[in-house]
């Protein structure tokens, strides 16, 4: 009878252990991330929109430029938004007026949806419509000239 109790006190003893780092991990992960763009060690290619979302230290508006400025490939943006983040893309080609560039080809909005509506987040949440758009307007060369 010792001996169960003891594999018994052993396996609490592991579960507690494991759900304690589990949770310091998850809490801590973004420590470790670079997200400040301003930083030369931010990667703009890691760029997550649920970096944002509560950061008050950097606002989404502040990062979006700093992380795409102009002259960045569209091929990039697609990149990062649509493969990184799961952006779906718009096409607004029909009104240009809104691009205040007279180098602007093409303006497409990136629409982002919220972390607890993406495919790696847990559980799916019905939480509302938070989704954010971005604008941005390209050249004919598909390089960026405005957000």
């Amino acid at each position: 009878m010792n001996k169960i109790l003891k594999y018994f006190l052993l396996s609490i003893i592991a579960f507690v252990f494991l759900a304690w780092l589990s949770v310091f991990l998850t809490l801590n992960m973004y420590r470790f991330k670079t997200t400040d763009p301003r930083d030369p060690a931010y990667k703009a290619e890691n760029f997550r929109y649920a970096d944002y979302f509560y950061n008050k230290a950097i606002p989404f508006g502040e990062a979006k430029r700093l992380t795409f400025p102009a002259g960045t490939s569209k091929s990039f943006v697609d990149f990062v938004l649509v493969d990184g983040n799961g952006a779906k893309v718009v096409d607004l080609n029909e009104s240009l007026e809104m691009c205040r560039e007279p180098l602007s080809a093409s303006r497409y909005l990136y629409v982002i949806k919220p972390w607890w509506e993406t495919p790696l987040s847990m559980f799916k949440l019905n939480l509302g419509g938070y989704a954010t758009g971005i604008v941005i307007c390209f050249d004919k060369e598909n390089k960026l000239t405005s957000l």
